[in-house]
């Protein structure tokens, strides 16, 4: 089952990743940290499952691009929104076209991150995400 406060910051940059976990713990939210897009699926899978997700483009073992094809291959994670983040706006349509829901450019302004945060979530509980268990498509 989903939890409706909880996000996955998949990130490699050490300091990035410690900071959004920081700022959004400190705004409520239950935060899951992996430094690559392996770690990520691994905890995005095991549950309970977040109701959005924070990827970084280009991180070792799994990048972002690599994670985003992954994650189409599970039936409810595959509804989880993720939203990219990176230092280059040429990306944008190309990880929508990937399957991500948003676009963050760095350096991530508080402002921004919460508001994208808090539309999700809103979203969230609005769909009812979290009311099946995850199985593979």
């Amino acid at each position: 089952m989903a939890d409706n406060d909880r996000i996955l910051i998949i990130e490699d940059e050490q300091d990035i990743r410690s900071s959004l976990q920081e700022i959004l713990e400190l705004e409520g939210y239950s935060v899951l940290a992996a430094a690559n897009g392996k770690e990520g699926l691994e905890l995005a899978i095991e549950g309970p499952y977040p109701f959005m997700i924070l990827l970084d483009l280009t991180m070792p073992i799994m990048d972002g691009w690599e994670f985003l094809a992954a994650r189409k291959d599970h039936s409810i994670l595959a509804g989880v929104p993720v939203v990219v983040f990176s230092a280059t706006r040429n990306n944008i349509e190309a990880t929508r076209n990937a399957g991500a829901d948003d676009f963050i450019k760095k350096p991530i302004g508080l402002d921004p991150l919460l508001e994208v945060v808090r539309k999700y979530q809103i979203r969230s509980k609005q769909q009812g995400f979290g009311q099946q268990q995850l199985s593979p498509a």
